[in-house]
């Protein structure tokens, strides 16, 4: 009998901790969701891909929401389960507050309304929308239902992926004409904090002696190097602008890939 209650808390307690895992990454998911939308709508503000960027831009608007319901009231496909910690809910709602007229936003431009205050607006709010949806992820860091150094890891994660999307969102910012001498101070300190989130990130993944994971984190750092090196170089003139924008996002895709394996 007491064999069987046992196993039946290593079970509980072996779900709770999958549960929490994936609540980690999907809030940290939000967070760089916030700066991919913004990223999409000024790509498509400023001609690139139009078609494509507005199809992304949709897809990300609709991630958002299902992942934002699913924080609240769980969902089983995202293994996402309700959630009753009464200060979560109250940060879900600012997040919730902020979101709606963000979105009213987002959606103007997929509309083809990209005037310079709906793109100010944009700029404005995802600042905003990213602080808020921050405090949830590190509330649900800071739970204590996992061991700390891998809730820990996984948000490193998460803020890496964000800040790869923020740093382009920037970069189109500066590109826009949009508060330019802010937008480039911005930029140099988000590729700072990325430098030093990637230094904790190996540091963690050294104390937990994960040798697959390491490897990816390495990787990640030579990634990074490269996407460095694409910021720099990039060319928004007309003529060079898609093969420019088009190198770039390789790059930041195969550094997203790396580190939503990581955050899984």
């Amino acid at each position: 009998m007491k064999r069987g209650i046992f196993f039946c808390f290593m079970a509980f307690s072996i779900q709770i901790s999958a549960d929490i895992k994936s609540t980690i990454n999907l809030a940290g998911k939000e967070r760089m969701l916030t700066q991919k939308m913004s990223k999409e709508a000024l790509l498509i503000a400023r001609g690139i891909d139009v078609d494509f960027n507005r199809d992304m831009l949709l897809d990300s608007v609709e991630l958002f929401d299902k992942i934002l319901s699913g924080l609240y009231h769980g969902n089983r496909e995202l293994n996402l389960t309700e959630t009753t910690d009464v200060n979560i809910l109250r940060a879900l709602d600012g997040v919730s507050r902020e979101w709606g007229p963000f979105k009213g936003d987002i959606l103007k431009v997929a509309d083809g309304n990209s005037d310079r205050e709906t793109l100010e607006a944009i700029d404005r709010r995802s600042v905003e929308l990213l602080r808020l949806v921050n405090i949830v992820v590190e509330m649900y860091r800071d739970r204590g239902d996992i061991e700390p150094q891998l809730a820990q890891t996984i948000n490193l994660a998460g803020k890496e992926r964000m800040l790869s999307q923020k740093m382009a969102k920037e970069l189109l910012l500066i590109a826009n004409n949009l508060k330019s001498d802010r937008n480039r101070n911005s930029l140099m300190s988000s590729g700072e904090l990325f430098k030093r989130t990637l230094h904790n990130l190996i540091k963690n993944r050294d104390n937990l002696e994960d040798k697959e994971l390491l490897s990816r984190v390495l990787n990640v750092k030579r990634l990074w190097l490269e996407y460095q090196n694409r910021l720099l170089n990039t060319d928004f003139s007309k003529e060079s602008r898609a093969e420019t924008m088009k190198r770039r996002e390789e790059v930041a895709d195969r550094l997203t890939e790396e580190l939503l394996h990581i955050a899984n």
